[in-house]
């Protein structure tokens, strides 16, 4: 089984884009919380199309650097050249 990572993501917006992706699954509140995470959880560890999308997310995402990236943003929004 290939190296497993846990992404907590804390806007609402990036949880949606991960389920709308294809490897991340949107747990309801509900009576038995951690038993619908559990679920997921080993819906997700075992679901191979799953894995693969984030492994294509992650090769993706590995070829941005992020830090420059927000440096630019910040710059470009607060009207500071670079």
């Amino acid at each position: 089984m290939s190296k497993r990572v846990l992404l907590f993501v804390p806007a609402a917006f990036n949880r949606a884009c991960l389920v709308r992706k294809g490897f991340a699954i949107r747990v309801v509140e509900a009576k038995n919380p951690s038993k619908r995470v559990q679920q997921a959880i080993q819906r997700l560890l075992y679901d191979r199309e799953a894995q693969k999308k984030a492994e294509s997310f992650s090769r993706v995402m590995a070829q941005w650097d992020g830090p420059k990236l927000a440096a630019q943003l910040l710059y470009e929004k607060l009207g500071m050249e670079q």
